[in-house]
């Protein structure tokens, strides 16, 4: 029956040579697009998801359009605020960027990465170190490999570091002691070093937040307010109940912060970071996918439905 089925398939592709071949092709283009457009959809939405208890964490923000994406302008003392008068958050900490200010009246916020070297040797990536309180800790299941874990005792000018970039600065040598020398691209006048007192376990890439670097966030730092909802607590209540508070800071006017967002949609609703790649581009590439594979179909059937009217004749 098979070798039956194999001729029959031969004396039909013969037949018709071109039209067969056009069919076959649009067909594996197509279905090699809907598996590229699947899998590119599953990676681009599945940020984060390594992380423990990732459908329980949220950022929070104040919602203040700044071209096309909005301004990360929580200031330290919120968290402390909303793990005070909120039960149903079981901690909360603040992320925010380091800032720059050598040569300049004001404090700019490094935005396109920094340089770093240990005794002259640099690494090549761009990175964003990231200020942080201690429960960040504690939220993002920080695993410490040596040095000081406790980052609330740091001075000004120490850091921790992941292992990744321990292993790429220093080898097989300790970091612990090591100087870590800052260079900021966009303005060649700003530098400034740390001391390493600490490394801790590389986290995975596909990530929104990339932990290369941490350092305490000190009272004045902003940045973005993470907090981490206790089991059980409907996230909808939640975020309407803060929505809707308004907080009183000091003798600045009433603030409400009221863009929050789940760790898990951070990449592709509001990234910390800019991105090349849109979920609406994934969305058209894969819109696009489906159109290919359903016209290649169609050619394929009405091939298949012109061979047996010309039987039928």
């Amino acid at each position: 029956m098979i070798r039956h089925y194999l001729k029959v398939a031969i004396r039909n592709f013969l037949s018709h040579k071109t039209q067969t071949l056009v069919s076959l092709f649009g067909l594996a283009i197509a279905f090699a697009c809907v598996s590229l457009a699947a899998y590119w959809n599953h990676y681009e939405r599945t940020y984060d998801s390594f992380q423990d208890n990732a459908d329980r964490i949220y950022c929070i923000r104040e919602k203040i359009a700044i071209k096309y994406s909005y301004a990360q302008n929580t200031p330290e003392s919120l968290h402390r605020y909303l793990k005070e008068n909120y039960p149903e958050i079981e901690a909360s900490c603040l992320v925010g960027k380091i800032t720059s200010g050598a040569s300049r009246e004001y404090y700019q916020v490094i935005r396109k990465g920094l340089m770093v070297s240990v005794n002259e040797t640099t690494y090549p990536t761009l990175i964003m170190p990231k200020k942080i309180t201690p429960e960040a800790l504690e939220i993002f299941n920080f695993e410490w490999v040596a040095g000081d874990k406790n980052i609330a005792a740091y001075g000004d000018n120490q850091i921790a570091i992941s292992e990744q970039l321990a292993q790429a600065l220093c080898g097989n040598k300790s970091p612990l002691g090591q100087t870590m020398k800052f260079y900021d691209i966009e303005y060649e006048d700003y530098t400034f070093e740390c001391e390493i007192v600490g490394v801790y376990k590389t986290r995975t890439k596909h990530s929104t937040l990339k932990f290369d670097v941490i350092m305490p966030a000190g009272l004045s730092v902003q940045g973005y307010t993470y907090v981490l909802l206790k089991p059980g607590v409907n996230h909808e209540q939640f975020i309407k109940k803060v929505q809707t508070d308004t907080i009183r800071q000091n003798a600045s006017p009433s603030r409400v912060y009221s863009l929050i967002t789940p760790l898990s949609a951070m990449h592709y609703t509001y990234p910390e970071e800019g991105t090349n790649v849109n979920l609406e581009d994934v969305t058209l590439f894969s819109s696009s996918a489906v159109l290919l594979a359903l016209c290649a179909l169609l050619n394929y059937l009405i091939l298949f439905v012109s061979r047996l009217r010309a039987r039928g004749r």
